[in-house]
């Protein structure tokens, strides 16, 4: 019980004394732009919004990970052990969030039942999964310094 404690006494004391509070919001690509366009062109549009998150969602995971690591490596060993045992929880769930989110967007793609919108179907859940994930990565990364500002 004491280590748990401890472990949550050293995560509060790092999450008010977090340096980063000040940086700017990191952007993140929306699909509103892709609403006005045509069929077609929409799904190409949406296509490249869900692209170009999955390389702003690894980074952000990359810097909840780093964070703990960092953490781990400065703690006593049974904190650090704990935080080790944080770092495999992260990686696990994300592989699980990944699964969940494509399995759920492929289901969310066959509502359309091939219609003309079960492209841009598919990708509007990908898209809207992808921004949740990044500012959950954020969010809950927060209980150490955070490496990036808040995704918007």
């Amino acid at each position: 019980m004491g280590r748990g404690i401890a472990a949550v006494g050293t995560l509060f004391f790092l999450a008010v004394s977090g340096p980063c509070l000040a940086v700017q919001p990191v952007a993140i690509p929306s699909a509103k732009k892709c609403y006005a366009l045509p069929n077609a062109e929409a799904v190409d549009c949406l296509s490249s919004v869900a692209e170009a998150l999955e390389p702003i969602l690894q980074r952000y995971y990359e810097a909840a990970r780093s964070s703990i690591q960092k953490q781990a490596a400065e703690e006593q060993d049974n904190i650090a052990d704990d935080l080790h045992e944080a770092i495999n929880s992260l990686e696990h769930a994300q592989t699980s969030w990944r699964a969940y989110r494509d399995a759920h967007c492929d289901m969310v793609a066959e509502l359309f039942m091939n219609g003309s919108g079960k492209a841009a179907g598919g990708f509007e859940c990908t898209i809207d999964l992808t921004r949740l994930r990044i500012h959950e990565l954020w969010e809950y990364g927060g209980f150490l310094p955070r490496g990036l500002p808040e995704p918007k």
